[in-house]
This record gives C-alpha cells, sequence and structure tokens, in this order.
C-alpha cells in the first residue's frame, strides 16, 4: 500500500480511530491555547484564493508571504497581494507551484518549484531570480521538498532519491552530497531514501536534517554525519522516515511518517520515541507528524495528519491534541494538518488539508469572571444587569436568574438574595439597577418591587411602593437629585419621585398631562439640578426645579427616541437615541455634538451609556461599545464578536466601578485592562505596503536602497501610497494620519484610511510621512517617511523658459519687423496704385482727348463736308456713324474693360467711317472667332491701335494698308504691313506706351509689340 492510499484509508477510519484514541490513551495532558486567542481560516471567503499551501514566512517589514501552488502571495493583514508566472518575462517566477519556501539573508524570499527549479525574490525591487539545478549536465526536473537558506547565504535543497543539494548562488552550480554509502542496501528500494525532507540551523551554523534514512548533520565544515537510531532494527517498522525538525536546547525532535515523536540528545547522542496514536502504533495512515516549532517554554507545538493540531509538553514528555469539539468550536480542523509556522506577531500559521488557518496568541485585554447562579430560566443565558461596590461588598444584579448577589470582599461569602414578582407577571426574576444615595444607602431596583439593603443585617427591605392598581410598573432605573430626592423610571407608569424620609411619591405620566409618555428607561440628574428622562416613546424631557414641572426639549428628531442618559462630570448631558449619541450643554441646552455612523459609531442606536475616571464616555451599540474621547471627538471601539465580547442580541451594560468600567453581558462580567485605551505600550508595525503610479506598482524600497529617495518622472504626478500596521490583529481599530511635506500643510485627520491619493503634484522634493495613533491621539508607531523627488516638466525647467523668453521676444521682433515691412509694402503697392490709377487717368485722358482732339474732327468734317456734296445720303450716314463713336467713348470712359463683343461691334462702325474717307487704300479684316467674345478688353484699344496704323502708314489705292484682326491663343493681335510715313505731325510718341501701361495695371500679361522690316504687329492680353 503506498502513502496515498494510506491516506484514503485513513479518511474512512479517522474518526474510529480519534474514539479509540480517546479511551486508550496512555499519554494524557490537558493542553489549550491562551485565553483569548483568535482562529482565523484564510480562505476564498476573505480574499486568499488558494487551498494548496506549500510554507509561510516573515519578512523583515513584517509582511506575510505564502508559497502556493497559485504562485506566491503577500498578506499585509488587510488582503492579498499576488506574485505570479509571466511566461514572456525572465524576471519573473517560472513556475506558479512552489512546493517550499524559505526565507534568507537580505531579506530574500526562496522557493522550491514543483518544476524541479529554485526561485528567489527581492521583495524591495519585486524581481524573481531563476535557477535550474543540474548535476553533471543532467537537469533535475523532482519536486523540491525543502529549500533552507543558511546564514551564509548557502542554499539547502532537498529532492527526492538526488540527496542533499547545494546551490552556488553567484554561479549557479548545484553540487550533490548523497546520503548513502556506496552499496548500501539496507531497505529494499533503497535509492528513495537519498531524499531530504526538511531541516533546521542551528546556533553554531551547523544544519540538521531530517531525511528518508534518518537524521544527518551537514557541519559549517561541509561534512556530512548520519546519526542512526539503534532502536530501528533492520526489517522492523521504520521510525526514521522523518519529515519534520526542530532543535529545543541540546535536544533534536523529529516527526515522522508513521513513527511518531523522536528525540534525540546531541549531548548523550541517545534516542527516544513517543506514539502520538496510542490507538495504532505500526499503521502507516497514523502517528504521522507532520511540523514541530518551539512553543511556550517547555512546548512544542506539533501537527499531525492523523490527530490534528496540539502541543508536546517537553518536560512531561506528554503531547495533547484538541478532541473532535474542542476543534471545532475554535474553528481548527480536525486532522490533516501539514506544516506550522510562527510569526513576530505571536501569529502562527497552520497548513491543512483545506487551506491555511491563522491563529493569533494574543490575550484578550478585557478579563472575563463568570456569575454562577443558583438557578436560571433560561439554562446559561442569564444576564449580569448591573454591578455595585461599597467599601465591603460587592453587589451583583442578575436578570432571568435567581436574584441578588452580595459577596463579602473580606471573606469571599455569598448572599443570594431573590426579589418578589407581583402576581399576573412573568415569574423571572430580574433586577434592573442599583443604586446608592448621598447618604450611602443601597437601593435594588427590581422590576415589580423596591428595595432597599440592610447592611447590618445583610437582607433586602422592601420599601414604601407607589400606587400602581396592584400590577408592577416595570421599574427600571433611579437616581437623586440634589435635594435628596430619588427618581425611579418605569416602563409601564411613567416617572415618580420618592422623597426617602417622608416615603411620599408623586407621579408623573402622560395621563396627568406631565409627560407625554408613560414609557421610560433613561435618567440622569445634570449638574444644574435639572433631571433628564428619556423614554423609546416619548422623547426627552427635563424636571425644572424652579418651575417643579417637566418641559420636553425636542431639538430635532434624533431625540425623539431616547435609550440612554448620562451626566458628565462638566455640564453635559449625553443622549443615545436610535440615530447616534448627542452632546446637550445643561446649562443653555444647546447640542454641542453628535456621534453617528458619519463620525464612527457603529451601529446608530445607543442602549446605555456610562463614563470613566478619565472623562471618557462610553456607550453601547448593536455592534460594538464605543469609547468616545470628548476632547478629540475622536471614537474607540470594541467589537461586540466572541474573541472580545460575547453578547446576545446586544444586551450588553456598563457599570463604572473603582477600579474601571465593566462591560456586563451574560453569564458574567469583563474587566478591562488598564492600558487598553492608550494602547501604545509598543512600536506599532508599520509599513507602506505599496506605491501606485499610472504606469502601474513602484518598489519604493528599491530607489530608497539605491537613491535615497524615491525619483518620479515628470509625468509620473498622479500617485497613491498605501499602508497598514502589520501586526495581524483583526480587531485592531488603528487610526492613520499622513501628509505630503512640501505640498500638504498639516497631518490629515486621523482615520482608519490606509490609503493617500496625489494628483498633479508639481516638479520638486518632498517626503510623504506616515503614522498611527492610539485614541487619545498618542503616536504609536515609528513616523515612516519617504523622501520624493519629482521631475519638473520641461516647460517649467530655467532652460526652457529662458528658451521661450527669447523665442517670445524674437517672435515680438519678427512680428514687428515683419508689420514694418508690410506697412512699407502696402504703402509702395499703395503708391505704385496711385501711379497706376494716374497713368490709367493719363491714358483715359490721352485716349479722350485723341479722339476730342481738333485734327480728328478737322478730318472727320472735312470727309464730310466733301460727301455732303457729292453724295448727302453718305454723308448722312457717315454722319450717324460718327455721332456712334463719340457715344460709345463718352460710354465706356468710366469702366477700365468691356466686353470684346462690344468693342468688336464698336470698331465696325470706325473701319466703316475710316473706308469711307480711304476707299481701297484702306483694307481692315476682323476675324475673332465667337468663343472670344466674352473676353474683355480696354476700352477702344481697336480703335487706338488702328488709328496708330493709319497715322503712321502711307495709304494708297496702289499699295493699300491692310489690317489683319485676328486671336492668338488668348491674345488679341493687330498687325498691318509696313510702309512707314517720312514724317507724322501729329503724333506725340505716347499713345502706345500709355496702352502698355494700362494693361500692366490689369493684367500680369504684357502687351507685346512687334515691329519687322514688312510688318507691324500688337498682342493685346484679353482679359
Amino acid at each position: 500500500m503506498n502513502r496515498w492510499q494510506c491516506f484514503v484509508y485513513f479518511v474512512v477510519m479517522r474518526h474510529i480511530l480519534r474514539l479509540i484514541f480517546c479511551l486508550m490513551a496512555s499519554l494524557p495532558a490537558v493542553a489549550q491555547l491562551p485565553p483569548g486567542a483568535v482562529v482565523t481560516p484564510l480562505n476564498s471567503y476573505n480574499g486568499f484564493p488558494s487551498r494548496v499551501i506549500a510554507g509561510v514566512v516573515q519578512d523583515q517589514q513584517g509582511f506575510i508571504w505564502i508559497g502556493t501552488a497559485d504562485g506566491l502571495f503577500r498578506y499585509d493583514g488587510y488582503g492579498f497581494t499576488p506574485f505570479q508566472q509571466t511566461p514572456s518575462d525572465t524576471n519573473r517566477l517560472q513556475d506558479h507551484y512552489i512546493t517550499r519556501i524559505a526565507m534568507g539573508p537580505g531579506n530574500m524570499i526562496w522557493m522550491g518549484l514543483a518544476n524541479g527549479g529554485v526561485s528567489s525574490f527581492n521583495p524591495q525591487t519585486g524581481f524573481f531570480r531563476n535557477y535550474t539545478l543540474r548535476i553533471k549536465q543532467r537537469q533535475l526536473s523532482g519536486s523540491v521538498y525543502m529549500v533552507l537558506p543558511d546564514r551564509h547565504n548557502h542554499i539547502w535543497i532537498g529532492m527526492e532519491q538526488e540527496g542533499l543539494l547545494e546551490l552556488d548562488v553567484k554561479t549557479g552550480i548545484t553540487r550533490t552530497h548523497s546520503l548513502l554509502a556506496p552499496g548500501d542496501t539496507t531497505y529494499t528500494g533503497h535509492a528513495i531514501l537519498n531524499t531530504v525532507a526538511t531541516g533546521v540551523e542551528d546556533s553554531d551554523g551547523n544544519i540538521w536534517l531530517a531525511t528518508r534514512n534518518g537524521l544527518y548533520k551537514m557541519s559549517v565544515n561541509h561534512a556530512l554525519e548520519s546519526f542512526p537510531d539503534p532502536l530501528v532494527k533492520t526489517g522492523s517498522f521504520r521510525n526514521k522516515d522523518f519529515i519534520a525538525i526542530t532543535k529545543l536546547g541540546d535536544d533534536v525532535y523529529l516527526g515522522s511518517w508513521a513513527g511518531g515523536l523522536s528525540r534525540f540528545n546531541t549531548v548523550t547522542r541517545t534516542w527516544k520515541n513517543y506514539r502520538i496514536n496510542a490507538a495504532a502504533p505500526v499503521r502507516l495512515t497514523t502517528n504521522i507528524v507532520s511540523s514541530l516549532i518551539p512553543g511556550p517554554p517547555g512546548k512544542l507545538w506539533i501537527t499531525s495528519n492523523d490527530m490534528g493540531f496540539g502541543v508536546f509538553d517537553v518536560h512531561k514528555e506528554t503531547v495533547h491534541f484538541y478532541t473532535e469539539q474542542e476543534a471545532r468550536l475554535l474553528q481548527l480542523p480536525i486532522d490533516l494538518c501539514y506544516r506550522l509556522y510562527p510569526d513576530r506577531n505571536n501569529n502562527l500559521w497552520l497548513v491543512h488539508e483545506w487551506g491555511l488557518t491563522r491563529i493569533q496568541l494574543r490575550a484578550n485585554p478585557f478579563r472575563f469572571t463568570p456569575v454562577p447562579v443558583r438557578k436560571t430560566d433560561n439554562k446559561s443565558y442569564y444576564y449580569v444587569r448591573d454591578l455595585l461596590e461599597t467599601d465591603r461588598y460587592r453587589f451583583i444584579a442578575t436578570t432571568l436568574a435567581d436574584g441578588l448577589h452580595v459577596i463579602d470582599t473580606k471573606n469571599g461569602r455569598e448572599n443570594i438574595l431573590p426579589v418578589e414578582t407581583l402576581p399576573g407577571e412573568e415569574p423571572f426574576l430580574a433586577i434592573y439597577r442599583l443604586f446608592r444615595d448621598s447618604k450611602q444607602r443601597i437601593w435594588i431596583v427590581s422590576r415589580d418591587v423596591l428595595y432597599r439593603y440592610d447592611t447590618i443585617a445583610n437582607r433586602l427591605v422592601k420599601v414604601k411602593q407607589p400606587e400602581t392598581d396592584g400590577h408592577s410598573a416595570y421599574f427600571n432605573n433611579m437616581a437623586e437629585d440634589h435635594r435628596g430626592n430619588l427618581w425611579i423610571t418605569t416602563s409601564r407608569k411613567g416617572v415618580y419621585r420618592y422623597d426617602p424620609e417622608t416615603e411620599i411619591y408623586t407621579a408623573y405620566n402622560a395621563r396627568n398631562k406631565q409627560l407625554t409618555s408613560d414609557v421610560y428607561t433613561a435618567l440622569a440628574v445634570d449638574q444644574t439640578g435639572k433631571v433628564w428622562v428619556g423614554g423609546p416613546k416619548g422623547g426627552l424631557a427635563y424636571f425644572d426645579p424652579k418651575q417643579q414641572q417637566f418641559r420636553i426639549y425636542r431639538p430635532d428628531k434624533r431625540s425623539d427616541r431616547l435609550q440612554a442618559l448620562y451626566a458628565d462630570g462638566v455640564g453635559n448631558i449625553w443622549a443615545g437615541s436610535d440615530e447616534g449619541l448627542l452632546k446637550i450643554r445643561s446649562t443653555d441646552l444647546a447640542v454641542t455634538g453628535f456621534f453617528g455612523s458619519a463620525e464612527g459609531l457603529r451601529g446608530n442606536q445607543v442602549y446605555h451609556i456610562t463614563g470613566d475616571a478619565k472623562g471618557n464616555i462610553w456607550c453601547v451599540t448593536p455592534a460594538a461599545i464605543a469609547v468616545i474621547h470628548p476632547e478629540r471627538a475622536q471614537i474607540q471601539l470594541i467589537p461586540l464578536q466572541a474573541d472580545f465580547i460575547k453578547s446576545i442580541s446586544s444586551k450588553v451594560y456598563l457599570a463604572r466601578l473603582p477600579e474601571g468600567v465593566k462591560v456586563l453581558t451574560y453569564g458574567g462580567y469583563y474587566s478591562v485592562q488598564p492600558d487598553f485605551l492608550s494602547a501604545n505600550t509598543r512600536n506599532m508595525p508599520l509599513a507602506i505596503t505599496s506605491m501606485h503610479l499610472r504606469t502601474g506598482e513602484k518598489y519604493v524600497d528599491a530607489d530608497l536602497q539605491e537613491k535615497g529617495r524615491v525619483y518620479l518622472g515628470a509625468n509620473e504626478n498622479i500617485f497613491s501610497f498605501e499602508f497598514a500596521v502589520l501586526d495581524y490583529d483583526p480587531s485592531a481599530n488603528h487610526q492613520y494620519t499622513y501628509m505630503l511635506e512640501g505640498f500638504d500643510k498639516t497631518w490629515s485627520a486621523p482615520s482608519d484610511r490606509r490609503y493617500a491619493s496625489y494628483t498633479n503634484i508639481r516638479g520638486g522634493n518632498y517626503i510623504f510621512k506616515v503614522k498611527v495613533l492610539n485614541s487619545y491621539g498618542e503616536t504609536i508607531s515609528r513616523v515612516i517617511a519617504v523622501p520624493l523627488h519629482i521631475d519638473q516638466p520641461f516647460y517649467f525647467t530655467a532652460w526652457f523658459i529662458t528658451l521661450m523668453a527669447l523665442v517670445v521676444l524674437g517672435s515680438f521682433y519678427f512680428i514687428y519687423r515683419y508689420r514694418i515691412n508690410k506697412e512699407r509694402e502696402i504703402l509702395q503697392l499703395q503708391t505704385k496704385a496711385q501711379a497706376l490709377e494716374k497713368e490709367k487717368t493719363l491714358v483715359q485722358y490721352e485716349n479722350l482727348k485723341q479722339h476730342l482732339n481738333p485734327h480728328f474732327l478737322f478730318n472727320s468734317l472735312t470727309s464730310l463736308s466733301s460727301l455732303i456734296r457729292l453724295d448727302q445720303k453718305l454723308a448722312g450716314s457717315f454722319l450717324d456713324g460718327m455721332s456712334k463713336i463719340y457715344r460709345y467713348i463718352l460710354q465706356s470712359k468710366e469702366n477700365e474693360t468691356v466686353l470684346l463683343r462690344d468693342e468688336l461691334n464698336f470698331i465696325q462702325t470706325f473701319i466703316h467711317l475710316q473706308q469711307t474717307r480711304f476707299a481701297q487704300g484702306l483694307d481692315i479684316q476682323v476675324s475673332v472667332p465667337e468663343s472670344y467674345w466674352h473676353k474683355r478688353i480696354v476700352p477702344v484699344t481697336l480703335q487706338n491701335l488702328i488709328e496708330n496704323a493709319i497715322k503712321h502708314n502711307i495709304i494708297d489705292e496702289e499699295s493699300p494698308l491692310r489690317i489683319l484682326i485676328t486671336t492668338a491663343g488668348d491674345d488679341l493681335v493687330v498687325r498691318n504691313n509696313l510702309q512707314k510715313k517720312k514724317f507724322v505731325d501729329t503724333s506725340n510718341k505716347q499713345g502706345l506706351d500709355s496702352l502698355v501701361s494700362l494693361y500692366r495695371y490689369l493684367t500680369e500679361r504684357p502687351v507685346v509689340i512687334t515691329e519687322t522690316e514688312t510688318e507691324f504687329m500688337v498682342k493685346i492680353p484679353l482679359i
């Protein structure tokens, strides 16, 4: 049967074996976790995802590191941060499945892996280094059973059948040390014996090894020595398959698979074996000791696969495991416990088949004192309702039990005095209030009857009762005013005032319209003499001693339902309502404070209130006891839970005694340790748990160690810090305060918030600081300071500002120069435009003058005179043409350009007049395609060019002047044959020049004038 089959067999038989063990155990002992120990399973419900745990270590800062089959996890008491395999990143964990974990020198975490490798992790930098184990070029692939860094940073590794391996961290070279002598065949399948399961280093630097072949020691000079157990005989049941080891003084204790617990004395070299499971001493599924660690003085904590969790007394040589009932009550696993690890915070970390459990070995700050009773109406769930102490007696009021307990503190004798119940009422005893008046008389307020205690006769004396119609008034509270009157509140009859001297009662209730209700449970007398009453239906009211009547007090709706009242020593009334706690100044009735959920009060309803000698206000809510420090307006919470104060249905009350406040609950009461509120007896292990940037996590410690500060780029000015007290106390109420020196002016208000965020911080040097305060505002941790440097954005640097200043000045200069140049250009253009305009005007003037000059008119009139004599009809037509010419000239003189079509129509008239004058001596041909007619031309351009040709050339019928008007591209071409006159008396040499200047003004295309020996040509650009 192999080991895993044995496990199956064990699971089936474990309950039978445990029963047999309880009946037959030969080593009985009594052992238990210290009072107040807290057991917390860590599983998916509180954020821990893994069930297969390889081990637990604690680093120098105090973080807990957990190796699992799902990778490495860091725990800070609040949450788990994973560090897992990233296939593309060689600086990450090479295999998720961690089989062993250990803490080495330099705060390095070492891990053995299931694939046969070893990894180291530096928590300061977040980087892994992976090692592949080889022996003579042979790569090892077995699961790592042990990884043990010694004080010299030698890494010792155990792997199945490979003996003891030694890893050189610098070179990565693996050396091996075999456990077996050559030819050793003591055991069938002897190669399996060459396996180291675990080890421990002693104070001298020797490594003690638990192996499958017994106990070995690797000395500091690397000599391997075996210590065989002479009680183990060849062929007999083996006791030396060791899987656990620890050293205590001169003794090495070893746990084995199915061999129980063994002890080896290193001085006498003697062995002793203990069967932890006497029911089945030689079975493979029993007597499995899986881990051992030193516990309290003279004790070893022990885990067993078959017996669970327990303790071994090294002096008595007895072992005790928690029974199934005890284990279930504490939430401990019953069996299949594999390993146990301690930390520096007095915690034990228990690895078992179902995951990981934290056992917090701390003392409860609340010491419980049980109050045994002779009889009870509901088994053990009776209540201690009030406490009162005198110089000699302690009075304990119980409800649902046997009455009043009076204890003589000098001789310890106890006297139990029952109280009377009225006919028709529920037949249980209930005492709600114990009160001592100014004359030291002791009053007992039971549900149905009021008593005074006779200290001489040690008995209850029934005083005169108020008129209640034979039914119980349900008395519940009592107080004394400044005149010596006693005030009693009831749940049925309102409020009574009782004069002990005259034994006269005065009733105040809804029936006589003194109050708005008959149900009042809260009562207090302030320093001014006002008597305050409150109830769940009547709200809050006070008795005015001057007016001798009650006045309803309703500052707001929070005072409608009152449960408790308390008058402190500085003139305030504290009123507990369904919505929180009100602070009322008794002199002017002003509400000066309020504590609700927003202020940190858990469970807003306040049931009971009292004060302590230091002026702190204690109150009970459904979820906690809150201690309020009025000067700082701070709240300290004591959770109502099993590991602190047990309660049922929030039935918790408070009593102020000379030695402090007592917390009253079912079955007894709690005394509070004097230093609980200050809680500054130790330096809390505060740590920065992470720093987050937009790009990911920043490893603060690495930068601090290397550079002395954390350097951030200009684009990393948005960041946050997380911090925590690494004491792993789930019930602690730590108050954190922080500041970014250089940015924040003061520390933040103390709160339980564990993070600080900053955005858009300017470049410069800063120091982030954080500390922990107690409820008194006292610092209880070292101040953690993280220096920061944030690079200035380039646009804030001196060189950039200087450059920008030069650029701006240069820009202004260039803009100025540009504007000057532009203004100059504009001025030049304006000047040129003016010149062109003038030139245009002159051209137009010259053109007009040309057509209106006397010579043209004279020639035209002469021709007309000849025609009149020769051909009157033709003369009329000539005269009509002249009028059209002058009309066109006058109409076009205001236009820069006209359509070519209009100009061509006009020139036909002009040509007709000229041909009338020169007959066959002038031949003018116009050949302009219709597609050009939409273009534009300067008015009378053609007339000027024709006139210019006529003026400078000889016109003769034998050699006529031929003028051709046509197009070429975007130009209008006017050409004529050249037969120049020798003298032109009317020429001023400016006609063509003016025309060229005018077109230069209108278009960039020039007027082209070409003259050859036979031809004169002018190209006019069409616009």
